[in-house]
């Protein structure tokens, strides 16, 4: 594997006004889509905000949020709960499907920022509100997405692989 987009992907909280297409956020909801999940359950559904009100009041669950205000998308990742065999399992399944979304926006020359929302049951409330979603569905993450502000946003990282922290049992 090509680790370059592993040590290129930065979080990025500052972006161009440029509108970022559907097919490119199709594309990386795509992707997000091939991460797996606990006996193929697929917790994941998606919110794709474009909305200023909507990133406006999603910039005031957090002091950490605010930039959501100045950014050109937002795509929510939202956890169903209708179902699920695992359920326990959901945020792992979503985490590795927010991976799965960020490298893939990395590899398309667009900056993301991993935003918690869950397992803070304020935050969830706050954003499930400003999302309108139903009740079965309950915010996980939110992941700003668009073409960064500054050109530097994208530089290769430190190598932090340690050999020290891996034990092998033979």
């Amino acid at each position: 594997m090509d680790d370059s987009i592993l040590k290129l992907r930065r979080s990025v909280r500052e972006f161009k006004d440029d509108d970022v297409s559907s097919d490119l956020i199709n594309k990386v909801i795509y992707a997000a889509c091939q991460s797996p999940s606990a006996r193929n359950q697929q917790p994941w559904r998606f919110v794709v905000v474009k909305n200023k009100q909507i990133l406006s009041n999603l910039a005031h669950i957090s002091k950490y949020s605010a930039f959501l205000e100045n950014v050109p998308a937002v795509i929510a990742i939202v956890k169903k709960n209708e179902s699920l065999s695992t359920p326990d399992m959901a945020s792992i399944d979503l985490s590795c499907c927010a991976t799965y979304l960020m490298l893939e926006a990395t590899s398309l020359g667009l900056g993301t920022c991993f935003l918690g929302v869950w397992p803070r049951l304020d935050r969830m409330k706050l954003c499930n509100k400003a999302l309108n979603l139903a009740a079965d569905l309950e915010t996980f993450a939110l992941i700003p997405i668009g073409y960064p502000k500054s050109e530097e946003s994208f530089y290769e990282k430190k190598d932090r692989f340690n050999p020290d922290i891996i034990r092998w049992e033979e």
